[in-house]
């Protein structure tokens, strides 16, 4: 249960539920990275353990870029060899509301076409996945083939959204506020601020783009995070940086609730690009809230 827990920290207590249901029956154990040894407690699977998978996949991980719900990941599956039966492939989702649709009828494969590959169709919830940068897809094989019979075999999936400026976190509008975490994302982007000592580490962050329709002053902030911050916005941007001027550079803003997070207001002209990185000083990282709005309060859309 820790194991799962430390793997998907935000699943819910019907999750968990759901997942210790599934874990207690032979066969079953899921949830843990390969190598553990509490996979030896799958007493059914033991003289398993360690020995390739019974499905083959398409790609070796699905990668999330995009921030369209209606976006769908096809994954193509078979078997590693030839079985002796019919084998049925079945989706185990262990976490529900990580998935926004799924096709939920069994893959069958027959001795007669067993290196056919079939398709999946995936969705994923992504406003409950954003603070779940790494997760997998379960599936589960029955035969009467013992090569197939009980196997648990999973999919990785690397939610990529807001770890570079290539797949960024797009801002729609302002006001907007997003909570996420920086606990899973690479360190990518770095910037010495004025105010802020040299820091012999380097944090993993977090990326967003906005593009505003009109030009406006733009305070953004992360008042409210539960690390020491640091915040810096790039000009007119998209693969290539361009270097970031001090005042637009911020450690730690100093007051209230900002003493070590940050605070920024930027002039943005209309129809530029900005990136905005939510970074951590001296490699701290965890749980943040970026707030960025017009400093008149009023609404500015996007292009």
């Amino acid at each position: 249960m820790a194991l799962f827990l430390e793997r998907h920290p935000n699943a819910s207590p019907a999750e968990l539920q759901r997942a210790v249901v599934l874990s207690a029956a032979p066969g079953r154990v899921l949830g843990l990275p390969l190598g553990t040894p509490n996979l030896l407690l799958d007493a059914r699977n033991l003289l398993r353990v360690g020995l390739s998978s019974p499905l083959e996949f398409s790609t070796p991980r699905l990668e999330v870029v995009t921030s369209n719900d209606e976006q769908t990941y096809n994954v193509s599956v078979r078997l590693s060899r030839e079985p002796t039966s019919r084998v049925e492939v079945s989706f185990l989702n262990v976490i529900p509301s990580l998935f926004a649709w799924l096709d939920a009828q069994p893959l069958t494969f027959y001795p007669s076409d067993w290196n056919t590959s079939q398709l999946l169709q995936v969705k994923f919830n992504l406003q409950t996945s954003d603070r779940t940068k790494r997760f997998n897809l379960y599936f589960s094989t029955s035969s009467r083939d013992e090569n197939y019979e009980g196997w648990n075999s999973f999919l990785p999936v690397y939610d990529l959204r807001g770890d570079t400026i290539r797949h960024p976190l797009v801002i729609p509008g302002l006001p907007f506020m997003y909570t996420g975490s920086t606990a899973a994302l690479q360190d990518d982007y770095d910037v010495e601020c004025l105010d802020s000592p040299v820091a012999p580490r380097r944090a993993p962050d977090a990326v967003f783009t906005f593009m505003p329709a009109a030009s406006a002053r733009v305070v953004i902030a992360t008042c409210g995070s539960s690390f020491d911050t640091k915040l810096f916005v790039y000009h007119n941007t998209t693969e290539i940086l361009e270097s970031v001027t001090q005042t637009q550079c911020n450690d730690d803003f100093g007051r209230g609730d900002c003493r070590t997070q940050s605070l920024l207001q930027v002039d943005m002209v209309a129809g530029l690009h900005y990136a905005i990185v939510v970074d951590g000083w001296n490699g701290a990282y965890g749980d943040f809230v970026l707030r960025v709005f017009s400093s008149t309060g009023s609404p500015l859309p996007a292009l």
